[in-house]
């Protein structure tokens, strides 16, 4: 378990929620968290915009622009406009 998940309140909960977000089935399983630190190593960080890409890009085409919206937290409007703007 990171450090950071003692120091930081909800900091398992956002890996969690992360992690769920980017998985490819319904079971987590460790390739879903690649994107946490290795041991002596940074991982990458993204920023918000490159994170939602990476999000509705792994999931179009199986689930709906609504349901996506809704595991980034956002209205079905903001992803489209999002969308369109990444010329999506």
């Amino acid at each position: 378990m990171p450090d950071s998940w003692t120091r930081v309140p909800g900091a398992w909960l956002h890996t969690a929620s992360r992690a769920v977000s980017l998985a490819e089935s319904d079971l987590l399983r460790a390739a879903d968290f690649k994107f946490l630190p290795q041991a002596g190593g940074e991982a990458d960080i993204l920023s918000v915009d490159d994170y939602m890409k990476e999000v509705l890009l792994r999931w179009q085409g199986r689930l709906s622009l609504e349901d996506i919206a809704a595991r980034l937290g956002l209205s079905r409007k903001t992803l489209w406009e999002r969308k369109k703007k990444w010329g999506l």
